[in-house]
């Protein structure tokens, strides 16, 4: 079964602080923290069975557009969130210094 063919758009849950992946098997997030113009990334999660096909990645170019269109940087905190803007430099506009 190809999972990502099935998942619907991220989605900005201002309210819950996160970003929200939803696809039939489960709901994969990237969770933040407020702080003044940043969103501090402090925690994704996607569940097992989805895991290695894009989802958390997909997360996280959310994350840095949702930053981009409403003037914050980011600050990643979590290991694979750090690893992706390590890994993406298209994003990094987006980090705080």
């Amino acid at each position: 079964m190809d999972t990502t063919s099935s998942a619907a758009a991220p989605v900005h849950r201002d309210d819950r602080h996160r970003f929200e992946l939803q696809t039939e098997i489960g709901t994969s997030v990237a969770e933040y923290r407020p702080r003044g113009d940043t969103l501090v990334l402090t925690h994704a999660h996607v569940p097992s069975q989805l895991r290695h096909h894009g989802l958390a990645g997909k997360l996280a170019e959310a994350a840095a557009d949702y930053a981009r269109k409403n003037g914050l940087s980011l600050s990643s905190v979590r290991s694979y969130m750090a690893w992706f803007f390590d890994n993406h430099p298209e994003h990094r506009d987006v980090l705080s210094e």
